[in-house]
């Protein structure tokens, strides 16, 4: 918390601590002595009641604060486990994407080594396979 000035309320106490100076001055007796003295006692009171909420509130602003930042560590962790996560799972599909392409091009390998052969009956399927190679390596 800030510093206070001198002759200002401390952040510790509950209630302000008033300068004695102030309080006997004849400014002040003077004052008091012109005005309603409940009116006064009233304006400190509520003074006092104001301060004490606002310390209140600055202690539930700092809990606040400390919660809201314990979330953000909490989810930043989980987020940091569930991209590491999604990055496993992304390199084991491309490995296995890389196998099922390998393993069709295997396939497709023997299957024009099969059209060879029989150039009359095979010759226009292996021309399709090829095609859906291409494809997927387009990709």
């Amino acid at each position: 918390m800030a510093e206070t000035a001198p002759g200002s309320p401390s952040s510790d106490s509950q209630e302000p601590q008033m300068d004695e100076n102030v309080i006997n001055s004849p400014m002040n007796t003077d004052l008091e002595k012109q005005t309603d003295v409940p009116a006064v006692k009233g304006l400190n009171e509520s003074r006092i009641e104001l301060l004490a909420r606002v310390q209140n509130l600055k202690k539930d602003l700092q809990e606040w604060r400390g919660k809201l930042d314990t979330q953000v560590k909490t989810y930043r962790e989980e987020l940091g486990e569930l991209r590491s996560t999604l990055n496993i799972e992304v390199e084991q599909l491309r490995t296995e994407f890389q196998e099922l392409r390998s393993t069709l091009k295997k396939q497709l390998d023997a299957t024009s080594g099969l059209a060879g052969l029989d150039p009359g009956s095979m010759a226009p399927k292996a021309e399709q396979p090829a095609t859906a190679l291409s494809t997927l390596t387009s990709n």
